[in-house]
């Protein structure tokens, strides 16, 4: 690769795992089949296997297993039953090496060979461990670690294997990372949005004790993809001034193959998430995105004093510009009247048990109401609740484009 004053000659970076392409070795494999409910091992399906050389070509007979319904929405005993009949069938082409109930491993006996699964019902997965697919593609090779698409959405639910409520008083948020094959850690997600657990009424939903956070992916259930993630950190934060705990590193084995989520009731003690750079004690810095250019044309690797590798590239192409001079021209534009609203409500102020005082200290009450806004806009109103008592509480936000918005107080 070259590179002078005006152009640059190379390629994206990639990072090619020399061991995993290696082809003269056992190959092994690990069996995933999701989380109970999802159907897996009804009865009549069927699991077919077959020994391949490298560049995928058949090597041999079929080997058809079908479930009789026994172990139907239990992964466990279902990838049990997988285990025996590999163990009776196919011990001279590949040994079962682990069977835990959240995977079942697999060794190909002969060197240079490989195995492939196809499920009738695609209720399981079979996940290269120490090799690449045949079909090698770009998210194998390159140096850019793909995060999250998404935020992760979240939703209070009830948990009725669970008796206390340690979620009702919380304005949490969540974000996900995901852990490759040798260690590497993407950037996080998107922050959620905060899970509410208000009825329509206003009132605190009680009996919601637990919060249900769903990242589901297509790729965490893709054999292509699960080849290099091997597991998925989920974090949280109670309102958005505390630091980002974490709730738990899931291996993929342990999520389901129809959608990924996992169930929050904050039942321990969480630590926080260490910084993804180097910061001041008091300041959480987490990696929100990877800066790698989308051409280099030269790359050199180092080793830190902890072992750790330190790559440099030179000559690269970053995707954009750098301009001399930016002439800006705007046009505002106005939405037209009929695709605006105006929203109208009122604010109650209600002294009961929980809030007995009659006479509330007003100090800190210059407004004569409340600000009643929409989450993440300018949009807002002020409510006639002025500190004297009286007002009907009314409020107006004028001219807000339509659409869905979040209302605080």
């Amino acid at each position: 690769s070259t590179a002078n004053g005006t152009t640059i000659s190379g390629q994206p970076p990639y990072c090619l795992d020399i061991t995993r392409g290696f082809q003269i070795k056992q190959f092994s494999y690990e069996i995933y089949a999701g989380v109970a409910g999802e159907g897996q091992f009804a009865n009549g399906n069927t699991y077919t296997f077959q020994r391949q050389q490298v560049d995928g070509t058949a090597d041999g007979p079929t080997y058809v297993f079908t479930a009789d319904g026994t172990y139907l929405n239990n992964p466990a005993g279902g990838l049990g039953w997988l285990a025996d009949q590999i163990n009776a069938a196919m011990s001279a082409i590949v040994s079962v090496t682990e069977c835990d109930g959240c995977k079942l491993g697999l060794l190909v006996t002969q060197s240079t060979r490989r195995m492939s699964l196809v499920a009738s019902a695609s209720d399981v997965v079979l996940v290269g461990k120490n090799n690449y697919p045949v079909a090698l593609a770009q998210h194998h090779i390159d140096m850019l670690k793909q995060p999250a698409h998404c935020a992760p959405s979240a939703i209070y639910v009830a948990d009725p294997t669970y008796k206390a409520n340690n979620v009702v008083n919380l304005c949490a948020q969540f974000i996900v990372r995901y852990i490759y094959y040798n260690n590497e850690r993407t950037a996080w997600s998107p922050v959620s949005n905060v899970a509410l657990n208000i009825g329509i009424d206003g009132v605190t939903l009680d009996g919601l004790n637990a919060i249900k956070i769903d990242f589901t992916d297509p790729r965490l259930s893709d054999p292509s993809w699960l080849c290099m993630i091997k597991a998925v950190e989920v974090g949280f934060r109670n309102t958005n001034i505390e630091n980002f705990r974490l709730i738990n590193r899931y291996p993929v084995c342990e999520l389901g193959l129809d959608s990924q989520y996992v169930i929050f009731r904050n039942d321990k003690l969480y630590q926080t998430i260490p910084s993804d750079e180097n910061t001041a004690a008091d300041v959480q810095a987490l990696k929100p995105y990877d800066h790698i250019p989308i051409m280099t044309g030269t790359m050199e690797a180092s080793a830190d004093e902890a072992g750790g590798a330190i790559t440099f590239m030179g000559a690269t192409l970053e995707g954009y510009d750098c301009p001399d001079c930016v002439d800006l021209q705007m046009s505002p534009a106005a939405f037209s009247d009929e695709c605006l609203i105006d929203i109208t409500g009122t604010v109650q102020v209600i002294n009961n048990s929980n809030y007995p005082s009659a006479n509330p200290d007003y100090e800190h009450y210059p407004l004569n109401g409340f600000v009643v806004f929409l989450a993440g806009t300018p949009y807002y109103g002020i409510s006639n609740n002025p500190a004297a008592g009286g007002g009907d509480g009314s409020f107006t936000i004028k001219g807000v484009p339509r659409g869905k918005y979040l209302l605080r107080v």
